[in-house]
């Protein structure tokens, strides 16, 4: 049994014996010293100093000349080498970026130590050690480059295989990397995971099990360190070293600034009006006003060392220089957006209101008065007027960060971080009621480095995360509304903070007309906690620098939904007139539930430099992902393999058996081809295993829970109900079989999932300052999880919903999951989706990138991507067809996330006046110091399918797709249409009953995109220290409309054409109107939109 006391054991051990230790935010430092005849010199001293901090590490050569600095934090250092009988030579402004491995090799000449020689820079772009294929994003582009919602995700797309993904509540992710899932993703904030990510929806798609990384409410990574905060980060996406892993995607790791000697700070404000943005395509189409868009973020940034003058504090004064330094950080974001669409719902008649007596018209006036007819096309009721109204939804969010970095020697120092950030999004959902979402993000990281000789160095992080995520329903009195008194809502046993009580007055009418609903109370809550501990420990001997490693995660994981749903349904004029409604119901949710997920990885592994131009990278890492354990686990099923016989398993069964030998082996070279052409070969193979525990939580809410109580009975239909009348029902469990009920399982003998990878790249450099980047990648992803439904019907549910002869479809044990064969009227049993490991995926690509970074005031990163993904389903919180009843041919197709070609460019130039103009005062006034920086994309079309929405016993979430009629073209070019094509109808068909359509899974393809964002820039000098930026951000300058995907759903009048734009279909938000937060990160801040301009002033010093 994988129990919580044997994992402590191993960590403690682990601990003793590697002195706790990581190097996922390190950097190291190597090189060779030889004499001007190219020998060896051993003995030689080389001293690492960071210029910020004056932090110096001392290491001597060896016999080879070979030197190695490991757990270097990332910085500017100065490197300092001599040794009697040759010259000392210094090397300044030598960079080290996170996560990297960098090599500076140096040649003394004979002469005397104190003949100095000082030199500038780092020697090349180019790699020369490691075979992973990885991007840096450093401090100096973050700051510069137009940054939409100044969230550095981004600048992800800068890394070569990173396309973004449509985000939907099903799957959170924001963007695939190497054809891997986007929940496959693994982040990491100064050495330590970020994946703790909690839901603020109904049910757990692919969070709470430590798949996704906590992010704000507004979908972006601001909450865990504000971009000013930031120092940098590195995307490792292929080939990646043995101490990386527990996700087979890519390896994010983020730093954030420390202080260092001189003080520094900075104080900002991000301003922008709906009067300086373009009307959103469709908006302009349908005619609809601009809303109102107010933002305002600001915040500011003080660093520098602890000092505390003696003058003022006495004997407690302290002069930290060279010891003890802080940063400080503070971001506050005030939004007001426009809300999709034009918000109109049904709503009582002013005569309505009039004539209702008693507590029916408090129910009636909650609701806003009405401003515009009743519209009797529309089946509006008699009694019911229009509420129309252009709404802008808040949104706030607050992040705080405090770091202390401190040196009891150059031998030892620690650190501590912690970081604080609420964040909240209200919407109207209805005419008065309020969907109020918020976040609240807390994190404590803190670290030990201890050289403890110059050849073994050893590092701590140890990290405790929070994050919490409520969902209220809260009423507004706006617009002439009054609200009824809770004491007329909520009875006397079920309290606002754990109930939800629901009036509905009208249904919902034609397409983007709200129904008269006012719901108030709870609806859920789910708390994320992190505990990680994080270890290596590095040895250097000769040429081999050895690792080993541990890092232990535990989460726990708190359910906290509404206990008890109460709505009144007043569906006719006779209920509204008289108060009392046509039905009543009553639903009881799961308890508040504590869930327990532990993951624990071990590595090995060594860099050996074999020649002087070869480096050879082999290790191996052990993962141990046991399944979701806790009080009330969600019920699993005992005898899949024979579905007809199946049963339950007793409670608190687990959903797997432990598996004990994921080991996942890594070997990758690094070969110098032509030290004079700077040409590098690189190459590595690697097998990388997923948690499995993606959807791991999703049957918390299933059975027994959800248990429903419908009240028709004239005699008890009253409001408020009588409360004996509505008590809780029992769960499902307390009752006899069959079960009427929604089932989420997992087959018994399920398997980690794995992908191998491999990556052969050329990489030259051009001049000290750029580097080109040619690669093949590519991965293979097995034993993927997909999720299956498996549902009973009788014979009159087949004969009429599906229209097929009359006899029961039984699939799975209906003496268990029902329902009763022998019912004269249509019925279906419960609902069972089992995942199983039953998917694979296929990615190949070439990768190109061209880097410069920083020099004559020019910096450049391009990336291009040319990939093809394969797979069979691309997502396993879709639940679909069982394979063995369709053709699984059908089933192979692109990804949803294949896009064939991505190029994206960042671009920063400081533009020169040259020596003439700058000598004239008036030019230099009016032009000088002026920057411009760009941010270009482009990428192909994305796939999508065309459904049925027919009733059909094979229609599962949505995945039955239609027949192809042979040589009927697929797309008619249509000038009047969004992006000038659609769909042809009659190039479909729906498939027959019981039979899954000819036309290929994601065989269609939507539109393409292209934006170009663009910012100008100028430093005012205000004194010697104190300057002034001025900002002006253009987001898709020049207003190019970018679509997403054509509407997939047969039969209707806009299949075929596209209803969005393309950033709301990567943020999820797609619907008429919206009502809840975008999936993936705010349409506002996403690419895809219509051009929107910042402007913004940034006191610096």
């Amino acid at each position: 049994m994988f129990s919580s006391i044997r994992l402590a054991l191993t960590v403690v051990v682990l601990s003793a014996l590697s002195l706790l230790a990581l190097a996922a935010s390190s950097a190291t430092l190597r090189g060779r010293v030889t004499d001007a005849s190219g020998a060896v010199i051993a003995g030689a001293e080389v001293t690492v100093t960071n210029t910020a901090t004056n932090l110096a590490r001392k290491v001597v050569t060896d016999a080879n000349g070979l030197y190695v600095v490991p757990e270097l934090p990332p910085g500017v250092y100065r490197i300092e080498v001599g040794k009697d009988g040759f010259q000392r030579i210094t090397r300044r402004q030598v960079v080290l970026n996170v996560a990297g491995s960098f090599t500076e090799d140096f040649t003394l000449s004979v002469g005397a130590v104190k003949d100095a020689v000082t030199v500038e820079g780092n020697s090349s772009l180019v790699n020369r050690e490691s075979s992973t294929v990885a991007t840096v994003v450093d401090r100096q582009f973050v700051e510069n480059l137009p940054l939409n919602g100044r969230s550095f995700q981004v600048l992800l797309e800068l890394t070569p295989g990173v396309t973004l993904a449509k985000s939907s509540l099903q799957s959170t992710g924001q963007f695939s990397v190497n054809g891997q899932r986007t929940n496959a993703n693994y982040f990491m904030l100064d050495g330590v995971g970020a994946n703790f990510g909690a839901s603020l929806t109904a049910q757990s798609y692919q969070q709470g099990a430590g798949t996704q990384p906590a992010l704000s409410v507004l979908g972006g990574f601001n909450n865990l360190v504000s971009v000013d905060a930031l120092q940098e980060f590195r995307v490792q996406t292929s080939g990646y070293d043995a101490q990386y892993g527990r996700s087979p995607g890519a390896q994010v790791s983020i730093t954030t600034r420390s202080g260092g000697n001189q003080f520094t700070g900075s104080a900002f404000n991000y301003f922008r009006n709906e009067a300086l943005d373009a009307a959103d395509f469709f908006d302009n189409l349908n005619r609809i006003p601009k809303r109102k868009l107010r933002q305002n973020d600001f915040g500011g940034t003080l660093g520098g060392p602890v000092r505390l003058p003696k003058k003022v504090f006495g004997p407690l004064g302290y002069d930290g220089r060279d010891r003890t330094f802080f940063f400080a950080s503070v971001e506050q974001l005030r939004l007001v957006q426009p809300q999709a669409g034009v918000f109109r719902a049904r709503v009582p008649s002013l005569a309505a209101r009039e004539a209702a007596t008693g507590v029916m018209r408090a129910i009636l006036n909650a609701y806003p008065l009405p401003n515009a007819p009743r519209v009797a096309a529309d089946g509006d009721p008699a009694d019911s007027e229009r509420y129309v109204a252009g709404l802008s939804y808040p949104s706030r969010m607050t992040s705080v960060g405090v770091r202390f970095d401190h040196k009891f020697s150059d031998g030892l120092t620690v650190f501590g971080r912690f970081n604080v950030a609420p964040s909240e999004q209200f919407f109207r959902s209805f005419p008065s009621q309020e969907n109020q979402f918020r976040k609240d993000t807390q994190t404590f990281t803190g670290g030990v480095t201890w050289t403890l000789s110059p050849r073994v160095v050893s590092d701590l992080r140890l990290n405790y995360s929070t994050d919490r995520g409520d969902f209220d329903f809260v009423g507004v009195p706006v617009d002439g509304a009054v609200l009824p008194p809770d004491s007329l809502l909520f009875p006397s046993f079920a309290p606002r903070a754990s109930t939800a009580v629901s009036l509905q007055l009208y249904g919902f009418g034609p397409s983007g007309v709200t129904a008269g609903n006012l719901t108030q109370g709870k609806t859920l809550g789910q708390q994320q906690r992190q505990f990680n501990l994080v270890e290596n420990l590095t040895l250097v001997n000769g040429g081999h620098e050895l690792k080993f490693g541990a890092d232990y995660r535990r989460l726990r994981p708190l359910q906290d939904t509404r206990s008890l749903s109460i709505s009144y349904n007043f569906g006719t004029e006779t209920a509204r007139r008289t108060g009392v409604p046509t039905a009543i119901s009553v639903q009881a949710f799961a308890p508040v539930t504590d869930f327990l997920v532990q993951n624990l990885s071990l590595y090995a592994q060594d860099a050996w430099r074999v020649t002087r131009r070869a480096t050879l990278t082999y290790g191996l890492r052990y993962e141990i992902n046991p399944p979701l354990s806790g009080d009330r686990l969600p019920y699993q099923i005992d005898g899949l393999e024979n579905p007809l016989t199946a049963t339950l398993a007793k409670p608190g069964t687990r959903q797997w058996e432990t598996t004990w030998n994921n080991f996942a082996p890594r070997i990758g070279l690094a070969w110098t081809l032509s030290e004079k052409h700077d040409l590098v070969a690189r190459g590595g193979f690697g097998l990388f295993y997923d948690t499995g525990l993606g959807t791991a939580l999703r049957g918390y809410s299933s059975f027994p829970y959800n248990t429903s109580l419908n009240i028709t009975a004239p005699a008890l239909l009253r409001f408020p109900a009588n409360e004996a009348d509505i008590q809780p029902p029992p769960f499902a469990d307390t009752l006899p079989p069959p079960y009427n009920s929604s089932f989420f399982v997992f087959d018994r003998q399920l398997k980690l999932p794995y992908t191998r990878q491999w990556n052969v790249t050329l990489e030259k450099g051009l001049g000290r300052n750029n580097v080109v980047t040619l690669g093949y990648v590519a991965s293979a992803g097995r034993r993927l999880l997909r999720a299956e439904q498996l549902q009973n019907f009788n014979a009159a549910f087949v004969q009429q919903r599906f229209g097929l002869p009359a006899q029961p479809l039984v699939v799975i044990n209906p003496a268990i999951f029902g329902p009763n064969l022998a019912a004269t009227t249509p019925v279906g049993g419960s609902t069972v989706s089992v995942t199983r490991n039953a998917s694979a995926s296929d990615y190949h690509s070439l990768q190109m990138q061209f880097r410069r970074r920083l020099s004559r005031g020019l910096q450049t990163q391009v990336s291009y991507t040319w990939a093809k993904s394969l797979d069979d389903v691309s997502d396993e919180t879709i639940t679909g067809i069982p394979l063995d009843r369709i053709d699984q041919r059908l089933e192979r197709g692109p990804s949803d996330f294949d896009i064939r070609h991505t190029v994206v460019a960042a671009v920063t130039y400081d533009i020169p006046l040259g020596a003439t103009l700058r000598s004239n005062a008036f030019v230099q006034a009016a032009f000088g110091n002026w920057s411009v920086d760009a941010i270009g994309r482009y990428r192909s079309a994305s796939p999508f399918n065309a459904i049925s929405q027919a009733f059909d016993p094979l229609n599962i979430s949505a995945t039955r797709r239609l027949d192809v009629k042979p040589g009927v073209p697929l797309y008619l070019d249509d000038r009047t249409a969004p992006g000038g094509k659609r769909l042809n109808p009659d190039a479909f068909a729906v498939p027959a009953a019981g039979r899954q359509g000819t036309l290929q899974r994601n065989s269609l393809r939507g539109f393409g995109a292209r934006q170009l964002d663009l910012s100008l820039r100028r430093q005012f000098s205000l004194t010697e220290k104190l300057r002034l930026q001025f900002r002006a951000e253009f987001f898709n300058v020049t207003n190019t409309p970018n679509f997403g995907d054509p509407v997939g759903t047969f039969g209707g009048a806009t299949f075929g054409y596209a209803q969005n734009m393309l950033g709301r279909g990567l943020s999820g938000n797609t619907g008429a109107t919206q009502t809840s937060p975008s999936s993936g990160f705010n349409s506002l801040y996403q690419i895809g939109g219509p051009r929107s301009i910042q402007f913004s002033l940034k006191l610096l010093y």
